[in-house]
């Protein structure tokens, strides 16, 4: 088994509690003594995804349609995504609807 930590958009998330979550899984798995890739090239049995971008969502479509294993870790609610940014309370809703599509 051989698991493919998806890194896309890490360089934006990677001070935050997802871009560590991220760094942690990578090391775990290894001290687990499992395989892990940073890379799709290298072949993958099961995919691990953190962030809700348009990019990790269409990576997770594609994996599911050539017969891999998704993981998708939710790191995020709409009650986190309320009262984050001026109008954010607004955008709320849609954001639910998209993590709920994401996860």
């Amino acid at each position: 088994m051989k698991v493919y930590i998806y890194p896309g958009s890490l360089r934006v998330v990677i001070k935050s509690g997802v871009g560590q979550a991220i760094i942690h899984q990578k090391h775990m798995l290894e001290s687990a003594n499992v395989p892990v890739s940073i890379s799709k090239r290298g072949g993958y049995d099961i995919i691990h995804i953190n962030t809700v971008f348009p990019d990790a969502y269409i990576r997770a479509k594609l994996a599911k349609l050539a017969g891999k294993k998704v993981v998708y870790f939710g790191h995020s609610t709409m009650e986190d995504f309320r009262n984050s940014f001026k109008g954010s309370n607004f955008f709320a809703p849609l954001f639910k609807k998209w993590i709920c599509k994401c996860y």
